[in-house]
């Protein structure tokens, strides 16, 4: 790993097929990312190659924005997209989840 890279290890207690859709389906991830504006139905769902997450942060007056592009999806155990925050236009993040059932 290198200084640019971040791991972030997490265990659920749900089917792997279950944790996969809550972190690419819409109405899951309209849960728990952020504050999405209700109109909004910009992001999409897997095998689909883009997706824009609009949601308003804190108390600006703006909505921000993040972008980003599906490389790879193998349901329902890895995603591959790259990650572009709309006020760091030069800073695009390549992101992956590896999920693994651990005990069925």
């Amino acid at each position: 790993m290198s200084e640019l890279e971040l791991l972030t290890t997490r265990e659920f207690d749900a089917p792997i097929a279950l944790v996969f859709d809550v972190f690419t389906k819409l109405q899951h991830v309209r849960q728990w990312f952020a504050p999405f504006e209700e109109e909004s139905d910009r992001l999409l769902d897997p095998p689909a190659c883009r997706r824009e997450l609009p949601h308003r942060h804190g108390d600006r007056r703006h909505g921000i924005e993040f972008r980003g592009t599906y490389l790879e999806v193998e349901p329902p155990t890895q995603t591959v997209e790259t990650w572009l925050y709309d006020e760091w236009p030069d800073a695009e993040a390549v992101e992956s989840m590896d999920l693994h059932e651990t005990d069925g």
